[in-house]
């Protein structure tokens, strides 16, 4: 059974003034009682957000699209895998990730 849930991102560029693009990454998986720890996680799905010129300026990117988590079933435990994709991105400088809120829907 597969979760959607969505993923906001909290950052900051260190030293950075331009206004380039930061690309952050979340997948999930779920662990229930007597699954492996090395279960594979559900797809990463990617969110860009801007720089606004200025350095140390906290950006709150777009909720992410729907991640699957990988083995979700009700009431276990779940993981997060959160990257930067710098290789794509355009943003110069490092980032520093504040935090991330994770959204669900329960109907």
């Amino acid at each position: 059974m597969g979760k959607n849930v969505t993923a906001t991102f909290y950052w900051l560029a260190v030293t950075d003034t331009g206004t380039g693009s930061c690309i952050w990454g979340c997948r999930g998986v779920s662990f229930g009682d007597g699954d492996l720890i090395n279960t594979a996680y559900g797809t990463n799905i990617d969110t860009t957000d801007n720089n606004a010129s200025t350095a140390l300026q906290v950006r709150v990117s777009a909720a992410s699209s729907a991640i699957t988590i990988a083995g979700a079933g009700a009431s276990e435990h779940v993981q997060f895998k959160i990257t930067r994709n710098a290789s794509s991105d355009t943003m110069t400088g490092d980032a520093r990730l504040l935090d991330v809120m994770i959204t669900y829907t329960r109907t």
